[in-house]
């Protein structure tokens, strides 16, 4: 998008805000969930029972307890006989279409904002989008996700103004590739709210998908809610900033394995601070019945599965989720104090696996494992050990401390391409360090004594002080 129309676009939230005036309170607070569908699959007309009237009994007083409800709307609301456009090109695609009338129930259940980017919006064409957007409207619920319709959009609520703005890799939304068009569209809300959220959707990889998160929190957003699958993904606190990657469906009542992660639907409430930092939170776990939507899972099993997922993928996510669902955060330094508590916790992974690309926390790369235990430790490495030979300060030999990173050169492409964690240093002079090796997975090695480390040692970091 060129520079005018994103300044176009400030400019008119700007007048927006002026009319909305000041916040009334201190905080605001927010329900979110993953994604909403109502019906089954083209050319099916069924629907749930009494006509989805009942799927959110159990979800609806969660929602009307805070200022704000987010969800993303899986599918057209639309009414007519349009037959469904095969715009992927795919003679086996799915198609998904409700009826109009069910956006009542939407609104009813307390939901004020829908992210309508997903990719079946344009199942039924044009006249599937208008139909849609007329009928939330009609309802009083906010969409948000069509480029050209309604890429952001503004809520304002006893004063308090909040901007919503959705990215997705997939055609009809704002692309996620451009990083510099998403930072002036959320520079935009920024400039002209009180708050911003930004949802996105994304076929990424694990590591693009949290670049792209985090370079959203960089550009001022204040909340980001990724819909990035149809499974529970981890959560993590970024600069003050909740971030979560996937909240999985949180009804399906045509599609659902109750057995299944994929059932599991956690609701995310959250409390922000006048300035968008995280104050609290709370999961509310529920779990999709058949036929019946989201009913309360009293094992909280959405919860633990996003604290489970958030420490095996997101190697420091600076968050708790206890067993109950309250979120806290976790600040830095506080897991592991000291080097011998890191090492300890180090050696706790010996003998596990190595494999290429893993963070833990069964099997481990060598930049994997020393990302993961320095996490927990509160020290955040970048995620290569090209990358991590970049951070700290420069160790000469005779100065090296447990706890340094020891680096070799083990790679043709990529310099360096290997790194440790130095665990004893010996009167000779010698060091011994831990690392995921190739041959042998999570092991201890000397450095001299050994041909092959000594022969490829390159230098020692020091990315922590012993404390």
């Amino acid at each position: 998008m060129k520079k005018t129309q994103i300044l176009s676009v400030l400019f008119l939230l700007t007048a927006w805000v002026l009319h909305a005036g000041p916040p009334a309170s201190e905080t605001v607070s927010f329900s979110f969930v993953g994604d909403i569908i109502l019906c089954d699959k083209y050319p099916s007309a069924e629907l749930p029972r009494s006509e989805g009237r009942h799927l959110f009994e159990s979800a609806r007083k969660y929602l009307h307890q805070t200022d704000f409800a987010f969800a993303g709307l899986g599918h057209v609301l639309f009414d007519g006989d349009t037959s469904p456009q095969d715009w992927r090109n795919n003679s086996e695609a799915l198609y998904l279409k409700a009826p109009q009338a069910l956006s009542t129930w939407l609104k009813d259940a307390g939901f004020d904002v829908l992210d309508v980017g997903t990719a079946h919006i344009r199942d039924f064409g044009s006249e599937g989008v208008d139909s849609t957007l007329s009928a939330l409207r009609e309802a009083g619920i906010t969409a948000v996700g069509l480029k050209g319709l309604c890429e952001t959009s503004i809520v304002t609520k006893e004063g308090w103004t909040v901007g919503f703005c959705s990215f997705t890799s997939t055609a009809g939304g704002l692309g996620t590739g451009d990083l510099e068009m998403v930072a002036e569209y959320i520079g935009a809300l920024d400039e002209a709210c009180n708050t911003v959220v930004v949802s996105f959707r994304s076929g990424e990889d694990d590591a693009a998908i949290q670049d792209f998160a985090h370079s959203c929190v960089d550009a001022g957003a204040d909340i980001v809610i990724g819909h990035c699958s149809d499974f529970v993904a981890g959560s993590e606190i970024y600069k003050d900033r909740f971030i979560t990657y996937s909240l999985g469906i949180f009804c399906d009542p045509f599609k659902t394995n109750e057995l299944s992660n994929r059932a599991m639907a956690p609701l995310v409430q959250l409390t922000l601070n006048r300035d968008g930092s995280f104050l609290k939170g709370n999961v509310v776990s529920f779990i999709q019945k058949t036929g019946h939507g989201p009913v309360l899972d009293r094992n909280d099993g959405a919860a633990q599965k996003m604290q489970s997922v958030a420490d095996s993928v997101i190697p420091y996510n600076g968050i708790s989720i206890s067993s109950d669902g309250v979120i806290r955060t976790v600040p830095l330094g506080t897991i592991n104090s000291t080097v011998d508590e890191m090492l300890e916790f180090a050696s706790n992974y010996i003998g596990c696996r190595y494999s290429r690309g893993k963070t833990g926390p069964d099997r481990f790369d060598c930049s994997g494992f020393t990302t993961y235990v320095f996490a927990r430790y509160g020290i955040h490495l970048q995620r290569t050990a090209q990358g991590q030979y970049t951070q700290g300060k420069e160790v000469k030999m005779q100065d090296v401390r447990r706890g340094d990173l020891v680096f070799f050169d083990t790679q043709r492409r990529v310099w360096p391409g290997h790194v440790g964690i130095v665990t004893e240093v010996m009167p000779d002079g010698n060091i011994k360090f831990i690392h995921a090796s190739t041959s042998s997975g999570v092991t201890v090695n000397s450095l001299v004594g050994s041909s092959y480390y000594e022969s490829r040692f390159v230098g020692i970091r020091r990315v922590v002080d012993e404390r």
